[in-house]
C-alpha cells in the first residue's frame, strides 16, 4: 500500500514539475521589444524602455548618474 502511495506522489510531482516547467519557458520567450533612438541618451534610452538606470551602470560600467 505505501509503494503505491508512494508511485502516485511521484507520478504527481513529476506532471506537476512539467506543466510548471512548460509555462516558465513559455515567460521567457516572451521578449520585450526596445525602443532605440539614435539620438537619445543612455537615460533618454532607460526611460523609454523602463529600465532601471542601475542596470545600465552595470551593462555600460558607468561609475555615478552624470554618466548616464
Amino acid at each position: 500500500m505505501k509503494r503505491i502511495l508512494i508511485i502516485i506522489l511521484l507520478i504527481t510531482a513529476i506532471i506537476g514539475l512539467s506543466l510548471a516547467s512548460v509555462k516558465i519557458s513559455e515567460k521567457k520567450s516572451q521578449a520585450k521589444q526596445l525602443i532605440i533612438n539614435q539620438n537619445n541618451s543612455i537615460n533618454e534610452f532607460a526611460k523609454a524602455n523602463s529600465l532601471p538606470s542601475r542596470l545600465l551602470k552595470e551593462a555600460f560600467g558607468l561609475k555615478n548618474k552624470e554618466d548616464l
